[in-house]
């Protein structure tokens, strides 16, 4: 399995193009959550993706903010969960952020129903459930 990892400026047209088709088809379409997903911080993150039969079929991103790392936009596309590509991408990313030699605080937004997901990788959750476009979320912080 292939992960790639780039910077806003490295990625091309199509893989553009590709993200945003994944992003749309999970968050919109099969959470049936109209959002903005457009939200100016593809422009200052890594965008780490796996890719089979020339289609994106997981996509992650790290926002690169000054006193944290956010990572967010976490999908899958349906047929092909349950094959631990999610997995593989957050090991990528806890990965790319260890390597980065910062002190920087990690921190994500979970949907309520992963927060036990993200509790394997070291992520704690603040224990305060609120909506986000209807979803049920929990802050969550990496302890080192």
């Amino acid at each position: 399995m292939l992960i790639i990892n780039k910077s806003w400026e490295e990625l091309t047209c199509s893989e553009l193009y590709a993200i945003l088709q994944i992003r749309a088809q999970v968050f919109v379409v099969e959470q049936e959550c109209p959002y903005l997903d457009l939200d100016d911080m593809d422009q200052n993150s890594r965008h780490l993706f796996i890719i089979e039969n020339q289609i994106i079929v997981a996509y992650i991103r790290i926002i690169l903010e000054e006193k944290r790392f956010k990572i967010g936009r976490v999908a899958t596309r349906k047929e092909y969960r349950s094959k631990g590509l999610a997995s593989a991408l957050m090991q990528a990313v806890m990965n790319w952020i260890k390597n980065q030699e910062s002190d920087k605080k990690i921190q994500l937004s979970a949907q309520k129903h992963l927060v036990d997901f993200y509790a394997q990788w070291g992520f704690v959750s603040d224990g305060k459930t609120y909506l986000e476009v209807g979803i049920p979320h929990e802050d969550m912080e990496y302890q080192k």
